[in-house]
């Protein structure tokens, strides 16, 4: 597809009025039957996740591994690469009811014998989400991103929590709207672009949702005054010299939507609430992450948890999102801009994150940074639930408490190290079920006394103390507070548990 087929597309959205989900239902079901979703797309095409389909390989992708021709072939071709298959191909594997609603609906079009598709089709945890095709998303502003990495890392690790009302922030294709129906009595996406509204809606009849509604607007304005229980958010975050992809670019410094949302918690979150958004993490010299991110909440009573991973040079990622091709006469200039604009802020590392905040104004607020591999598929880590831990290791009647529970290792851990690096530094590390990695301060050489106490049987928590102060008293460090707040840090990311 070139960029004057993509632009005269602009306007074109989906045909909603008087469409019901009941009339696709008959096509999402096929969908299904024909095992459209992650693990059997990614097993076809050899890859492991999502920002492994590398679209210079698409002649490869075609022949060899969607060669078999199969359904699940064809609607790949159609739907994930853009590509024109025979209609009678598509006749045989959905039946012509089902064309003749995907062409009045605009899921399909038809050149002579042939069919296509404008759109792309996603699946994500169960739900199929329309997007613009990957091929698109280069050339104009108002493209209904595709489901990236972020969309993704979002989705796996969406916290397992009951809302009565959920905002999501720059909703897009309605995504994380959709996945948060589940558990909501009501959600509420939001979006700039009105294409991607338009979208949204749509998602929500092909994915039988009938409890979400999508409004076009800036951020919070759509909701002004309104409270909710959850906030949702996936905001532009690269950090450009312009912002002529704004569904991707998130500013300058990639940081002014990222710290709207931040900002605005406060004022729409409810008392006990939550908020979870997935971010870059842009690195400036001589700064502390978590203390920007505080900087931004209006109020300190937050409970704050950082997920990062992904952390690199910014050359590659400077070179990964320029918007010139290299073959155009205007790269050199763009990239320079480009360069120019992260040394002036002094950008020195760039890596991708997730925040989650919960609000208590009755507790003292509490901040972790964990780095982790990002899960393949969907987390068995709850962050409300590390959110909540966090909220009580304030409270001095709940520290107390821990000496009667009984502690074990968490069943989703693997296993845990420590071992020497090659600077004689010492690294510590856990292996969850899922195979995500953390390895951060609060594994040291004192919580890794507390896992050695209670790997073979679990024990109560005055029993660990007595063990613990006998291995680690004579420790230079070792004080009265210190066996409880390891035992908290361990509590908190999801090593340890309770019966």
């Amino acid at each position: 597809m070139k960029a004057g087929e993509i632009y005269s597309k602009l306007n074109d959205h989906f045909k909603l009025k008087g469409l019901t989900k009941e009339e696709l239902l008959p096509f999402y079901q096929k969908l299904r039957e024909y095992n459209y979703d992650e693990p059997h797309i990614f097993e076809k095409l050899g890859i492991t996740d999502v920002d492994d389909i590398d679209l210079r390989y698409l002649p490869a992708y075609l022949e060899f591994n969607l060669g078999a021709n199969d359904p699940l072939d064809r609607l790949l071709k159609i739907y994930l690469f853009a590509r024109q298959v025979e209609e009678k191909e598509l006749l045989e594997i959905l039946g012509e009811d089902i064309i003749s609603v995907l062409l009045r609906r605009g899921l399909l079009e038809k050149t002579d014998d042939k069919v296509s598709s404008p759109v792309a089709l996603f699946p994500c945890l169960g739900y199929i989400l329309a997007t613009d095709h990957m091929f698109t998303r280069s050339y104009v502003s108002r493209t209904v991103y595709p489901l990236g990495v972020d969309s993704y890392a979002l989705a796996r690790v969406m916290m397992d929590i009951e809302a009565d009302e959920a905002l999501d922030l720059c909703t897009g294709c309605g995504v994380h709207a959709l996945i948060a129906s589940k558990t909501s009595k009501k959600v509420t996406g939001i979006d700039k672009n009105p294409r991607a509204v338009n979208f949204a809606k749509f998602n929500a009849l092909l994915n039988q949702v009938d409890n979400a509604e999508f409004l076009q607007g800036d951020m919070y304005e759509p909701v002004a005054g309104r409270k909710f229980n959850w906030i949702i958010a996936n905001p532009p975050f690269v950090p450009s010299p312009d912002e002529k992809l704004y569904f991707r670019h998130g500013s300058q410094s990639g940081e002014r939507l990222f710290s709207q949302v931040v900002s605005g918690l406060d004022e729409h979150l409810e008392n006990g609430g939550y908020a979870q958004i997935v971010h870059s993490m842009v690195f400036h010299k001589n700064e502390k992450y978590e203390d920007k991110i505080r900087g931004w909440l209006s109020s300190p009573s937050m409970q704050l948890l950082i997920f990062g991973t992904r952390f690199g040079r910014v050359e590659p990622y400077i070179l990964n999102h320029v918007t010139v091709p290299a073959y155009d006469p205007g790269y050199n200039d763009e990239l320079l801009k480009w360069v120019r604009s992260y040394k002036e802020q002094e950008i020195t590392k760039i890596g991708d994150g997730l925040s989650f905040i919960k609000k208590t104004p009755e507790s003292k607020p509490v901040t972790l940074f964990a780095n982790i591999r990002m899960p393949l598929e969907k987390s068995d880590i709850n962050p409300a639930s590390i959110l909540d831990l966090m909220e009580k290791r304030s409270l001095e009647d709940f520290r107390e408490s821990l000496n009667d529970m009984i502690f074990r290792i968490a069943d989703r851990v693997d296993f845990f190290w420590d071992g020497t690096q090659s600077d004689g530094s010492k690294k510590y590390g856990v292996l969850f079920n899922n195979s995500s990695v953390l390895m951060n301060e609060v594994l040291d050489i004192f919580t890794i006394i507390i896992l050695d106490i209670i790997t073979a049987n679990p024990r109560k928590g005055s029993e660990i103390r007595t063990i613990f102060e006998k291995a680690a008293g004579h420790h230079p460090l070792y004080n009265d507070k210190l066996f409880t707040d390891k035992l908290l840090d361990l509590m908190v990311d999801g090593i340890i548990t309770t019966d």
